[in-house]
């Protein structure tokens, strides 16, 4: 079925809800009574549709997530705005008290939005209470006799503890804002709280493929698929869908051979290994640590010497020398309670050192074939794109062609190839050209413009965050193909098979929708709208002895099959433990201290663990380097300082910020602010110059040496001027500073270090990172008073332009005080630790 014919039934289906005999709901959206400034036309009237199963869902006291057509800032706005609208008539046409109405998300916004949505000539930012929750309970202050009626608004972000807070203030229903966000880890449990306190909740998302839509549906929530708007108006036309093939490039040659097959017998153990339901922490954790060290060597982009060399650079990236320590000190720790077990990392682990052997022998099969399509001619309309699952490994890559081939990213251009990270392809990919910010200016750079066809290779087995960023590029059309070993073939199969499933519109998901909502549907009226993707050839890539071009051996399709439940789920365990977000700190430091973590020169492991536990009824364990906010006197002054664990003392005050394993305050700040439209390229530009200080760094060390080069560096700025320390300095090239104090510092580093992107822009630089700053310190003031004196100034901003406040992060923290705190032997895996649970 087209997605016009689809739309066709379901528009007659949602007009028998009882909803549409609601005189009001017709004034707002069929008298246009409710618009959005600057809101792109809706010819289609999506927006009214899906606000009669917002209305409906909190009439019927159903839980229900829309997966939105599009990304247009107007659909959450105005899903929202009817159903605070239809609530506050309600509550008048009952003459009941104004309800309460939480809004829960990861990011702010949602005052800008509302300040955009009007009925009639009344601005909804100005009829609504938005009061913090976490702060003081709602109460009606609007003396004004509407008013008095309409529902309070309380906001938060990331919640930390979502059944106290539904206990707490008693929504009458919930909105949940899912964006486009992917692994979310306040959304089950809130959605858990729900289902116990029988709470309507209404959420929305804007792409199918984040995992959002698996939550809701694991925890038995209604989900409306919209197909894709541009789909709908093209099928409206009589116009063709663009196909999207997703296919894959099987490696052949000498390399493959000396490196598959003991790849493929670790991956089985890991997979048996898998199937069996490890229950044990240890177990757990040694799985998850083989899976990862598996999942770097099958994906491995660079020269191994190389990846060694320069991975403690970046953050996210471990050595392969880190992972093999890692799995032989867990399969040592087994040995005794769990031999059989023991005895099957041991296995793992032979494979895998065989297989870097042969890396060693041979080079890494990626590498060379990546090297080999970089040089081979493409159509001249066409353009190649080859996409790396983060920027340090598409960085790595760019590096290494430079050092062994001397191929800049300008020579690629001319061979119509360019590099981009998942991130930067995800970010981009909906704007006119493709590329990285400081790239739109080089010569011969691609632009999409330029290009009618494109051809993507993506390095790898996909993760389910990989795919979530390829969302864009899956409806326009473009030959996606993976990079992979033959027994790989199946796996990328059931990815695609589900990513497939993901962006369709199941007929019996819809149904179910409009009947639990009060419509009668006819059983056959609907039919599933498939997206237009299709799984393409595998093809077979012969890697060459010498550098010819390659040539490829068409095959048959890539294969539909039927698992056993059991493989499913040891492929899911085996994506999840692949997928550390190595992006998720936008920016690091900022207050001249070390962000703990796993950066690449730590040890993916640490021997022992420190168990801390609070007298509120929490506790968690902690790597001995992680540090802890703490509420410090010194001279009569409180002030909140990071501790590392050895210093944490019983009865100590601590600040803890839920679901983020990096206690660092600057880092909360920009997860709540990167994605606001005002703020975006603020933080894209600080990321960038703390990526760029580090990275050029290093590569200056490797000319004079760590010592030398410390020194070089100083006596070089202070011949242009510079004033500081030299431990100012060694902070600035570690990442640890958002900015320089004195902002031609931040120009001087970037003329020695070579920095050009830094060069043209550290003004904006340092004037965005300045303004953080300032936040930082308005936030470390409220807290200080929070922790002294357990409450904190409603409603007061932190940034006004931002409409930033500190309720707006309060509802991520956590006041605690220290109960015990004791020694526990491990080994523990590091990426696992620095989290909290309720007892």
């Amino acid at each position: 079925m087209s997605a016009a014919e689809w739309l066709k039934i379901l528009r007659g289906n949602i007009a028998a809800l009882p909803i549409q005999d609601c005189e009001a709901f017709q004034r707002l959206w069929h008298d246009g009574r409710l618009r959005f400034t600057g809101a792109q036309p809706d010819p289609n009237a999506l927006d009214a549709l899906s606000a009669a199963l917002v209305c409906s869902c909190l009439d019927n006291e159903q839980r229900l997530l829309i997966v939105l057509p599009d990304r247009s800032p107007s659909r959450s706005a105005l899903l929202f705005a009817a159903g605070l609208i239809i609530n506050a008539i309600d509550s008048i046409d009952l003459q009941r008290a104004p309800q309460r109405v939480l809004y829960a998300g990861s990011h702010i916004g949602i005052r800008d939005q509302l300040s955009r949505v009007w009925i009639n000539n009344l601005r909804l930012d100005n009829v609504f209470a938005q009061d913090r929750a976490s702060g003081r309970k709602a109460g009606v202050s609007n003396t004004d006799s509407l008013a008095e009626y309409l529902p309070q608004v309380l906001t938060a972000y990331a919640p930390s503890d979502p059944a106290s807070l539904l206990a707490e203030y008693r929504p009458a229903w919930i909105a949940v804002d899912c964006g486009e966000g992917h692994g979310l880890k306040w959304l089950e449990p809130l959605l858990k709280s729900t289902a116990d306190s029988k709470i309507p909740l209404v959420g929305w998302c804007q792409n199918p493929l984040a995992d959002t839509v698996e939550i809701f549906s694991e925890q038995r929530a209604q989900v409306f698929r919209w197909p894709s708007s541009t789909q709908i108006s093209l099928d409206q036309q009589g116009l063709t869908y663009p196909i999207t093939r997703l296919g894959a490039i099987s490696l052949e040659g000498r390399s493959t051979e000396a490196v598959e097959p003991h790849l493929q017998q670790a991956c089985d153990v890991l997979a048996d290994l898998t199937k069996r339901n490890l229950s044990g922490r240890m177990e757990r954790d040694a799985l998850s640590v083989a899976w990862r060290q598996l999942r770097l060597l099958e994906s491995l982009t660079i020269p191994l010497d190389i990846h060694e060399a320069e991975a403690p650079s970046y953050w996210g990236l471990h050595t392969v020398r880190h992972g093999i320590e890692t799995l032989v000190a867990f399969a040592e720790a087994l040995r005794a309670s769990s031999p059989s077990v023991a005895s099957s990392f041991a296995s793992a682990g032979h494979g895998l050192e065989l297989a870097i052997e042969g890396i060693n022998q041979f080079g890494p099969p990626h590498w060379h074939a990546l090297t080999e399509m970089c040089v081979t001619d493409v159509e001249a309309d066409a353009a190649r794109l080859l996409l790396f699952p983060s920027d340090a490994r598409c960085q790595l890559f760019e590096l290494s062609l430079l050092a062994d081939y001397n191929i800049s990213l300008e020579d690629l251009a001319a061979l119509r190839t360019t590099l981009l990270s998942a991130r930067d392809f995800y970010g981009k990919g909906r704007r006119p050209w493709l590329g990285h910010p400081d790239r739109e200016d080089v010569p011969g750079f691609l632009r999409a413009t330029d290009v009618s066809s494109w051809q993507v290779i993506v390095a790898g087995l996909p993760s389910s965050r990989l795919l979530h960023q390829l969302e864009p590029g899956l409806r326009t059309g473009m030959q996606i193909d993976f990079l992979l070993y033959s027994y790989q073939l199946p796996n990328l199969s059931w990815r695609l098979d589900r990513c497939i499933d993901a962006l369709s519109v199941p007929a019996a998901e819809t149904t179910e929708v409009l009947s639990v909502l009060g419509s009668e549907v006819e059983q056959a009226s609907l039919v599933d709208v498939l997206p237009p993707l299709s799984k393409g050839e595998t093809s077979a890539f012969s890697i060459k002895e010498k550098r010819e071009a390659q040539r490829f051996f068409r095959s048959n399709a890539v294969p539909s099959l039927e698992l056993d439940p059991a493989v499913e789920a040891a492929w899911l365990f085996a994506d999840e433990a692949d997928d550390p977000d190595e992006e998720a700190d936008l920016i690091r430091g900022g207050d001249g201290q070390a962000s703990e973590g796993t950066a690449g020169g730590a040890s993916l492991f640490v021997p022992q663990a420190i168990e801390i536990t609070f007298e509120e009824g929490w506790c968690g364990l902690f790597a001995p380097d992680a540090t802890l906010n703490v509420l410090t006197q010194q001279s009569g002054n409180h002030d909140l300082q990071p501790r590392y664990m050895r210093a944490i003392r019983t009865n100590d005050l601590i600040l803890f910020i839920h679901g983020q394993r990096r206690q660092n305050l600057y880092e909360l700040i920009v997860q709540r602010i990167h994605n606001h439209p005002a703020f975006a390229i603020h933080t894209e530009l600080i990321a960038r110059w703390q990526r760029d200080i580090v990275t050029s760094y290093n590569q200056w060390c490797k000319k004079w040496g760590h010592q030398r080069g410390a020194e070089e560096l100083y006596m070089a700025l202070h011949s242009r001027g510079c004033t500081r320390s030299k431990q100012a300095v060694a902070q600035w090239v570690q990442g640890l500073r958002l900015r320089t104090q004195d902002r031609e510092d931040m120009r001087r580093l970037a003329e020695v270090l070579g920095m050009d992107f830094v060069r043209r822009h550290y003004r904006r630089i340092h004037d965005a990172a300045g303004r953080i700053h300032g936040i930082h310190i308005q936030l470390g003031k409220m807290l200080t008073d929070w922790l002294l004196h357990g409450h904190s100034a409603a409603g007061e901003l932190l940034d006004r332009e931002l409409g930033l406040s500190f309720e707006d992060l309060k509802s991520s923290l956590l006041r605690l005080r220290v109960k015990s705190k004791q020694i526990v032997d491990g080994p523990f895996y590091h990426e696992h630790l620095g989290t909290l649970e309720q007892l």
